[in-house]
């Protein structure tokens, strides 16, 4: 069974030469680091796999949760699937296509963790619990919160979500 963690990045501030190179702000790395002492303690121990948008402000959101773990997580996956003007089908074959071979032993319990951004996550979201990413106003994440779901592959309309932190 899949658990995949979609993390958007945490609060990012504007003052950069692209957006790809924003930043956190100390709130957003704050909220990024106390996310496994607030959300995944007792759930994860360490993640299978960690797929992560190759902008800036994710690479820091998912660098400060995996060093909050306390056992070493698997290499990052930097995907331009996740950037933000990327499609919840693309985002969702990428995570297929990746992950297929964990369903062949479905009685073992799988980590993943996802950093991308808004809108896609919510799309995404959408796309992989309702089946139609036009639900999406359903999961609109604010910076820093993390979703969690179960599935045995991330199709469309298959998963369930478990559960739903956002940062105080």
């Amino acid at each position: 069974m899949l658990n995949l963690y979609f993390l958007r990045h945490g609060e990012s501030g504007f003052d950069a030469p692209s957006d790809q190179e924003r930043v956190l702000t100390k709130k957003g790395v704050a909220d990024t680091s106390a996310l496994y002492a607030d959300f995944l303690a007792g759930n994860v121990q360490r993640f299978d796999t960690v797929f992560c948008s190759p902008y800036q402000r994710t690479q820091q959101s998912c660098n400060n949760v995996l060093n909050a773990l306390p056992e070493a997580s698997a290499q990052i996956i930097y995907c331009d699937e996740l950037v933000p003007n990327s499609t919840p089908e693309a985002a969702a074959e990428l995570l297929y296509k990746h992950l297929q071979s964990f369903s062949a032993n479905n009685t073992a319990e799988h980590h993943i963790l996802i950093t991308t951004h808004m809108p896609l996550i919510a799309y995404l979201l959408a796309y992989l619990v309702e089946g139609e990413a036009r639900a999406a106003s359903s999961y609109a994440m604010q910076p820093g919160s993390c979703a969690h779901l179960r599935c045995e592959l991330p199709v469309r309309g298959l998963a369930h979500l478990q559960a739903l932190h956002h940062p105080s």
